[in-house]
């Protein structure tokens, strides 16, 4: 497609957010006007594809222009226009993710839990992807800050707290007529055996019931419900959310895992339970599962474009 000139790739509010401008000797530039604070999720064209760039590669580069206008631009020695992207990002949105995340490692995703729609991704260490071809020898030599990692789809992390919604909602669905029963003593820690989790910072939380115990996050009361679960029933609820296969992601991303099944079963079920032991989550498939709860239990496809329009703005899909 050297005939056609790359394609813009738009926010969701009409700014631009990748444009192929002509340089001084009339080459070609990829320019990118926010610099650093869409670099992971709209990518770059230098050096390899990725992001959305890579994502639509295809249409960018294509031309959906009539024959007539293609062969004016042949006769006039220009080159076709190519298909523009609109993606579902907000620029306003996104500036404030990035803004929020400051000088920390680590990802914000916001997504539009009845539509899919991603609305916001922001992965820290990032990259200026105007300047990709001079920093790419300094940026790989980085190997500690892996700022060309989207650590949204491709990081992996503890869970931590935020797993005890997978674990209240596999007790639920155990125990549908009496999960409102619950009770536990909080004296700061679970004992099990040898086995032992204490609660965060030392926290002696009490009397709790079911709702108290997820508002305060009682890591004592969760080992105590992951102990009542079935094995066989937690696991079919951890995989109906996701986890352990292939994710409905647009971008590329790592599989998250959860591993119950281990040596000592106690430890690995109670570290399970509240977020710890072998679990690894990624951002967006945490985005995910909150989505899925928020949307009332059903899960969108994540969606980062909108339509892809021809150079008259006509859509193509």
């Amino acid at each position: 497609a050297a005939e056609n000139r790359r394609g813009a790739v738009y926010s969701s509010d009409e700014k631009v957010l990748a444009q192929t401008v002509s340089g001084e000797a009339e080459e070609e530039i990829r320019e990118y006007p926010f610099g650093e604070v869409f670099s992971h999720v709209v990518g770059y064209t230098q050096k390899g594809r990725t992001g959305i760039e890579e994502l639509e590669n295809y249409l960018l580069i294509n031309t959906d222009v009539s024959e007539r206008e293609k062969l004016d631009n042949e006769l006039a020695g220009v080159k076709n226009p190519g298909n523009d992207v609109y993606t579902s990002l907000d620029t306003t949105l996104q500036q404030a993710a990035y803004d929020a995340l400051g000088a920390y490692q680590g990802a914000i995703v916001v997504s539009e839990v009845k539509t899919g729609r991603i609305l916001a991704m922001v992965s820290k260490p990032d990259f200026d992807p105007n300047r990709i071809g001079e920093d790419w020898d300094r940026i790989n030599a980085d190997t500690e800050s892996a700022a060309l990692l989207n650590r949204v789809t491709q990081g992996l992390y503890p869970p931590g707290s935020t797993f005890k919604i997978v674990t209240a909602l596999s007790y639920m669905r155990q125990y549908p007529e009496t999960w409102q029963n619950y009770t536990y003593q909080c004296n700061g820690f679970y004992q099990s055996g040898e086995e032992r989790i204490n609660c965060f910072h030392g926290s002696v939380h009490g009397a709790v019931n079911f709702s108290t115990a997820f508002a305060k996050s009682c890591n004592s009361a969760f080992a105590d419900i992951g102990m009542r679960l079935d094995r066989e029933d937690f696991q079919e609820t951890i995989d109906g959310l996701l986890f352990n296969q292939e994710l409905p992601v647009p971008l590329p991303y790592k599989q998250t895992t959860v591993q119950l099944f281990g040596e000592n079963e106690e430890e690995t079920i109670m570290q399970t339970a509240i977020g710890q032991g072998k679990t690894q989550i990624s951002p967006m498939q945490l985005n995910m599962v909150t989505a899925a709860i928020a949307n009332g239990g059903m899960l969108m496809r994540p969606i980062v474009v909108d339509k892809v329009v021809n150079a008259n703005g006509k859509v193509l899909k």
